[in-house]
């Protein structure tokens, strides 16, 4: 919204430049007709040549700029006039401005000058424009208005542009987090599958240390009782090949150990 401001206000901005700049260059030609119109009949006012005046004021009706064109003289009576459209004699000027430009409804410029000679006032030349039509002051005007619509298309279709990547980030986003919760989710359960193959070979190999052990275990036992039940009897033979079996099965647990410590 704000750049749509921006725009707006720099539309106006220019506009107005240019609506200033068309003015100031209408006011500066028309003046710089009303300065030579101006200097032009000074001889015809003076000597009261009515005819003169009027050849200097039809040359000017062939300029399609000009409404009317008015000499008065000095007591305020129209001396010379043309006027586009049958339109009246524009009033005479108040005697207190002898020289004015203004801008009037409708785009119209006035401009008044004095006529004089060796600082002697003769009287005074009147210009009045045309009015602008509005399809003229639209033509004018277009450029920085289609300058306005194009900017303000352009924002919107960047601002939309922007939506949908804003849009499109966000989905990627979720896609993203959805793929590290998998990853996580898969990680965690390869671990504890792995957990589980431990254990499962821990509970294995365990299983098979035991009944390793529980054989030494027998067989230094059997022995033990068997030289018990021999010496009890006040017998000793074999006695020997028993304490050798025993020892056999108590080494063999030995080095079962050591490799399991190793």
């Amino acid at each position: 919204m704000m750049a749509v401001a921006i725009l707006l206000l720099s539309g106006l901005a220019l506009a107005a430049v240019n609506e200033r700049a068309y003015r100031n260059n209408r006011t500066r030609e028309t003046g710089v007709q009303a300065d030579i119109l101006a200097a032009s009949v000074t001889a015809a006012l003076a000597f009261d040549d009515r005819k003169a005046a009027q050849g200097y004021i039809d040359a000017l009706s062939v300029n399609p700029q000009l409404q009317s064109a008015t000499i008065y003289d000095l007591r305020g009576r129209v001396f010379a006039s043309f006027s586009r459209g049958g339109e009246a004699a524009a009033p005479p000027p108040p005697s207190a401005s002898p020289a004015s430009t203004r801008w009037i409804r409708g785009g119209r410029l006035q401009i008044v000058r004095p006529v004089s000679e060796n600082g002697t006032v003769l009287g005074r030349v009147f210009l009045s424009t045309v009015p602008e039509p509005l399809q003229v002051t639209f033509a004018r005007h277009g450029g920085a208005s289609l300058l306005v619509v194009m900017s303000l298309l352009f924002m919107a279709l960047l601002g939309r542009a922007y939506r949908a990547l804003d849009r499109r980030a966000a989905e990627l986003a979720r896609v993203n987090e959805d793929l590290r919760r998998a990853a996580l989710e898969r990680e965690r359960a390869e671990e504890a599958l792995l957990q589980a193959q431990k254990m499962e070979a821990l509970g294995q190999l365990t299983g098979g240390i035991a009944h390793d052990f529980n054989n030494l275990l027998t067989g230094i036992v059997g022995s033990l009782d068997l030289m018990q039940t021999r010496l009890s009897q006040g017998r000793t033979d074999n006695v020997a090949r028993y304490i050798n079996a025993a020892m056999t099965s108590a080494n063999r647990a030995a080095a079962l150990t050591h490799r399991l410590l190793a």
